[in-house]
């Protein structure tokens, strides 16, 4: 499944979160994008899976012999899911 059918989309606004408050402006800065603010669309990115090798390569992380550590497999498709799915990616 791509992740890139909004390619084309702009953000309608732009936001910043801060420890008790978010931030939000229709114009910011070009070199602050990424780095502080990011993107709002008006409809939800698709989700981006995991791919069979990639599946396959964090169990082989997380599987010592025949042993396979669960708790650190979670984490780890965790980890990649939420980096495969960041606001920030490329838009």
């Amino acid at each position: 499944m791509s992740g890139d059918h909004n390619m084309n989309q702009k953000p309608v606004a732009w936001f910043h979160e801060e420890k008790y408050k978010t931030h939000f402006t229709t114009n910011p800065s070009e070199d602050m994008i990424g780095k502080y603010w990011q993107p709002l669309y008006t409809a939800p990115r698709e989700w981006v899976e995991l791919t069979d090798d990639e599946a396959r390569a964090l169990v082989n992380r997380a599987t010592f012999g025949d042993k396979t550590n669960w708790q650190a497999l979670v984490y780890m498709v965790d980890a990649k899911l939420k980096e495969k799915n960041d606001v920030l990616r490329s838009v």
